[in-house]
C-alpha cells in the first residue's frame, strides 16, 4: 500500500490545491525549481523533498479573490456590525431598522479608511481591494496628511475635518505586533494630538485578515489603538513545528516532524539567519498573491544568489 506521504501522493495534493486554490501560481517548473533547492545536506534529498511537499500542503495561500472575500468579511463582521449596534444603541426605538441603517451610514461617513505603513507596503496595498470589495466611496479614504492642516509633528496642525471622528486603520497580517505598533505609534500619536487642539476625540482602530494571538495580544497592550481585532487569528496550533501543532501528525504519516524542522532550520540558517523559521520564530506557512510576510519559514519566500535558493513564493522586501 502507498504511503500516505509518498511522493507522489504529496505531489497530487499540492497539484489539487494550485489548480483549485492558488490560481496556478505553483507550475510545475517553479515547484521543481524550488525542489532542487534541497540537495540533501542535512537528510537524504528524498527526504527533504517529501517534507518540502508536505509543508507545501499545509501552505495558506491567498489569491485576489480569497483576499477580496475576506476583506468583504471584515467590514461586514468588523465595521458594519459594530456601527450599526452603536447606532442601535443611539436610538429610542431599537427595532426601527431603518433608522438603524441611516444611523450607520451617518457612523461610516465619520469614519476614514487608512493604510499603516508607506504607500508601497502591504497595508495601504490591500485598501484598493478593500474599497472594490465593499463598494466604498473613493472620500472615506484618506492619508493622514490629508486629515490635518500642516505638518503631522508641528505644534500649531490641527485637525481638518471635525466631522471626521473615527478612524480605521486597515492591514492584511499582524504577527509579532511589533510593526503594527511602531508604524501605530509614528501616525496615530501626531493625529491624536492634532484632534485634540481642535477638540475633537478620535477614535482610532486596527483592523486585519490575519493576526496571531501573541501579535494581538501585543499590539492590544501597547494601548496605541482604541480597539484591535482580525478577521482570523491563528493560535499556536499554526506554528508549524510547536508540539501542539495541527499541521503535522496525520494518521499513518511516517514524516517526524522533528525532522522537517531540522530540514526547515538547516536552510533558514543560510537564508535569515536571525529568523531561520520566520521572524519572531513564528513558524508560520502563510502568504498572498500580493506579498508574503517574513513570519512565514523563509525556505518558502526568501531568494539567495549564492548559495543560489529560489523562492517558490517570493516575497517582496521593504528595501
Amino acid at each position: 500500500m502507498m504511503a500516505l506521504t509518498s511522493r507522489e501522493t504529496l505531489y497530487a495534493k499540492v497539484k489539487n490545491l494550485n489548480e483549485l486554490l492558488w490560481g496556478d501560481h505553483v507550475t510545475l517548473p517553479t515547484l521543481e525549481s524550488w525542489l532542487d533547492n534541497f540537495s540533501g545536506g542535512h537528510l537524504s534529498q528524498e527526504i527533504e523533498h517529501r517534507h518540502a511537499l508536505y509543508l507545501l500542503s499545509k501552505f495558506l495561500y491567498f489569491g485576489q479573490t480569497e483576499v477580496r472575500e475576506l476583506l468583504r468579511a471584515m467590514f461586514r463582521d468588523l465595521i458594519r456590525g459594530p456601527l450599526s449596534v452603536h447606532a442601535r444603541a443611539a436610538l429610542k426605538d431599537r427595532d426601527d431598522f431603518g433608522a438603524v441603517h441611516a444611523g450607520f451610514l451617518r457612523e461610516l461617513d465619520r469614519t476614514r479608511f487608512l493604510g499603516l505603513g508607506t504607500p508601497a507596503e502591504s497595508g495601504p496595498h490591500i485598501l484598493y481591494d478593500f474599497r472594490l470589495a465593499n463598494d466604498l466611496p473613493t472620500r472615506a479614504f484618506s492619508s493622514p496628511a490629508d486629515l490635518v492642516t500642516g505638518p503631522l509633528n508641528d505644534q500649531g496642525t490641527k485637525w481638518r475635518s471635525p466631522a471626521v471622528r473615527r478612524l480605521v486603520f486597515v492591514d492584511d497580517f499582524c504577527g509579532t505586533g511589533n510593526q503594527a505598533t511602531a508604524l501605530g505609534r509614528e501616525a496615530v500619536r501626531p493625529m491624536r494630538e492634532a484632534a485634540t487642539r481642535s477638540g475633537v476625540s478620535l477614535e482610532v482602530w486596527y483592523l486585519t485578515l490575519f493576526a496571531t494571538t501573541t501579535g494581538l495580544s501585543n499590539l492590544a497592550g501597547a494601548k496605541v489603538f482604541d480597539h484591535v481585532a482580525t478577521v482570523s487569528e491563528l493560535d499556536e496550533t499554526y506554528r508549524v513545528f510547536e508540539a501542539d501543532s495541527q499541521l503535522y501528525g496525520e494518521p499513518g504519516s511516517d514524516l517526524q516532524k522533528d525532522d522537517g524542522e531540522a530540514i526547515a532550520r538547516h536552510y533558514g540558517k543560510r537564508l535569515q539567519p536571525t529568523g531561520p523559521l520566520g521572524y519572531g520564530d513564528s513558524q508560520l506557512l502563510l502568504g498572498f498573491h500580493h506579498n508574503v510576510p517574513d513570519n512565514t519559514l523563509p525556505i518558502f519566500w526568501a531568494e539567495q544568489s549564492q548559495p543560489p535558493w529560489r523562492a517558490l513564493f517570493p516575497r517582496i522586501s521593504k528595501q
